[in-house]
C-alpha cells in the first residue's frame, strides 16, 4: 500500500511538473510576440525605447523599417546633469563641448536645450524617474521609488499537496475496527439467559461451569490427538514384534545356562586362590611331561 501511495505522488509530482513546464512555454511565447510587437512600435518613434524593450545593450538604438529593424550603436558619452529653472520648471542641463544640452525622453539622449521641453517637474534619467529638489541644504536629483505595479500574469501561486492518509489508513486497519460492535442492550439479555440455563445466581459461577464443560476439550487440540495415536499404534507394532521374537528364539534356556556357567567360572576361581604355594610346587613337579 506504502509503495502504491508514493508510485502516486510521483505521478501527481511529475503531472505539475509537466504543466508548469507547458505553461512557462505559452508564456515565454506570448512575451516574445509582445516584446518583438512593442519593439517594432517603439522603433517608429524611440529607437532607444526599442532596444531597452528587447533587452539590448545600453548604448544601442533600433530603426523600424517595416517588419525588419535596423540596430545601431551609439558613442556612450558621461555628463553631468544640473537643472536650470525655466517658466516650465526645472529643466535638465548638461555642458557638452561647450553647449547646452538636455536629456531626451528616453532618458539615454541629448538634445539640444530647449526651456520647455519637459513639460513637468519629473525627467526620465538612465531610464528611472527622477524630481529636482532645491533647498537651502541641498539641490539635486531625487530619484523617485514607483508605489504601485503593473498587474503580472495570474501563475500558479503553488500547487495543492497531496495528503498523507497512511497513518489513518493503519489504524483502521487494526483488529480492534474489524470486530462487529455488539448492542449492549443485547449482551445483557444473552447474560441473563446463559446465567438462567445454568441455574446459577451469579456470573462467576456460570463462567466456571463454562470453563468445567469444555476443560477436557480445551486440553488436546487435534495435532495432539494425532500424536497420541501414531505413538500408541507404533508401540503396539513393538510389542507384538518383541513376543514374537521371543515365541520363536525362546532365549531363555541359553541365558539360564550361561548364568550356570559363569558361576561355575567363579567358583573354581574361588577354589584356586584358596590352595596354599607348597601344594602347588608338586603337584606342578608330578605334572606327565
Amino acid at each position: 500500500m506504502q509503495s502504491f501511495h508514493e508510485q502516486f505522488k510521483q505521478h501527481l509530482e511529475i503531472q505539475h511538473e509537466n504543466e508548469l513546464a507547458k505553461e512557462i512555454r505559452q508564456m515565454y511565447c506570448h512575451v516574445s510576440v509582445l516584446r518583438r510587437l512593442q519593439a517594432v512600435t517603439l522603433s517608429q518613434t524611440n529607437g532607444f525605447l526599442a532596444a531597452s524593450v528587447l533587452e539590448l545593450p545600453t548604448c544601442s538604438r533600433l530603426q523600424g523599417l517595416g517588419e525588419s529593424l535596423l540596430l545601431q550603436e551609439c558613442e556612450r558619452v558621461q555628463v553631468f546633469v544640473t537643472a536650470k529653472e525655466t517658466k516650465c520648471g526645472y529643466q535638465p542641463l548638461t555642458v557638452y563641448n561647450n553647449k547646452n544640452y538636455t536629456i531626451g525622453t528616453d532618458g539615454w539622449s541629448i538634445h539640444p536645450f530647449s526651456n520647455c521641453f519637459w513639460k513637468s517637474n519629473l525627467v526620465n534619467l538612465n531610464g528611472k524617474t527622477y524630481h529636482w529638489e532645491h533647498n537651502v541644504t541641498y539641490s539635486g536629483w531625487v530619484e523617485q521609488i514607483p508605489t504601485i505595479h503593473t498587474p503580472n500574469l495570474n501563475l500558479v501561486s503553488e500547487f495543492q499537496e497531496l495528503p498523507l492518509n497512511d497513518f489513518d489508513d493503519a489504524l483502521k486497519g487494526h483488529p480492534a475496527h474489524s470486530t462487529a460492535d455488539m448492542e449492549n442492550l443485547n449482551v445483557l439479555t444473552e447474560l441473563i439467559g446463559r446465567i438462567e440455563e445454568t441455574h446459577d445466581n451469579s456470573l462467576s459461577g456460570m463462567i466456571m461451569s463454562e470453563k468445567r464443560d469444555s476443560r477436557i476439550g480445551e486440553m488436546f487440540s487435534w495435532t495432539d490427538y494425532l500424536k497420541i495415536i501414531i505413538f500408541s499404534t507404533i508401540g503396539f507394532v513393538m510389542f507384538i514384534l518383541v513376543m514374537y521374537i521371543f515365541a520363536r528364539v525362546n532365549p531363555f534356556p541359553a541365558l539360564i545356562d550361561s548364568f550356570r556357567r559363569k558361576r561355575l567360572e567363579r567358583k573354581n576361581q574361588l577354589d584356586t586362590k584358596g590352595v596354599p604355594l607348597e601344594q602347588l610346587q608338586p603337584m606342578i613337579a608330578s605334572a606327565p611331561q
